[in-house]
């Protein structure tokens, strides 16, 4: 997404000001308070109908109303689609799309292949960096298509197993106790399972030796207890 244009009209401290956004790098400076946040805060408003001054239903948008005005207006021009105005009280037009404004939202979403909180994350950075770990892993995979579902880590499974010559049944048991629903979080909990039970087959397989051992060089085998042990052993 590049952004050629931007204009604010009663926006906060913004009462007619425009941004030329066509070279590669523009930098916004100024002393305090004087606006530059707010070109962050418009940017976001612009594209999802809300910023970190109203709620997530973009409720409270009239106060970034300039004061003493009835309305604001934030437009841009923007690469590949047209241009776009968002006006408070809330209306969305981009380009000449005749639609309600959630449709229109949406479809604003599928025109630049990015979901709303990546756009976010994308114009107000510090939204991605007050995530925990865990999540700025799954947005980082999931901006970068890395989708995963419960066939595709089944069939990476399967093949792996048969590489290694491991029964896939074991294998696939944790995709079926560990809640698997698509993210990556249930990734790192199925291999903490799988991490878990490998730990808890060396022991046994160490218990065993060990027992193994201590038996006589030639002892008089006892019919149950081999059949024990190589039960044992056979469940490995």
């Amino acid at each position: 997404m590049k952004i050629n244009r931007l204009k604010l009209v009663n926006f906060r401290n913004h009462s007619n000001t425009e941004f030329d956004f066509s070279k590669k790098i523009t930098l916004i400076q100024g002393k305090n308070a004087t606006g530059k946040t707010s070109v962050v805060e418009a940017l976001l408003y612009l594209f999802t109908g809300k910023n970190t001054r109203t709620k997530k239903s973009g409720q409270g948008s009239n106060d970034l109303i300039t004061f003493g005005e009835s309305r604001a207006i934030i437009s841009a021009n923007v690469e590949g689609i047209g241009n776009i105005t968002r006006t408070i009280p809330n209306s969305l037009q981009v380009a000449d799309w005749n639609m309600k404004l959630t449709e229109a939202q949406n479809e604003l979403y599928r025109k630049l292949g990015i979901t709303e909180d990546q756009l976010i994350c994308c114009i107000n950075s510090n939204q991605f960096i007050n995530m925990d770990a865990s999540e700025q892993k799954e947005f980082i995979l999931d901006l970068l298509g890395s989708k995963i579902t419960y066939e595709r880590v089944i069939n990476e499974l399967t093949k792996w197993a048969a590489e290694n010559n491991l029964n896939i049944d074991r294998l696939q048991k944790y995709l079926n106790s560990s809640d698997f629903n698509g993210s990556y979080s249930s990734l790192d909990i199925i291999y903490k399972n799988y991490f878990n039970e490998r730990k808890l087959l060396k022991r046994k397989i160490s218990e065993i030796e060990g027992f193994l051992k201590s038996l006589p060089e030639k002892p008089e085998v006892d019919i149950n207890l081999r059949d024990i042990t190589l039960k044992n052993l056979k469940d490995l």
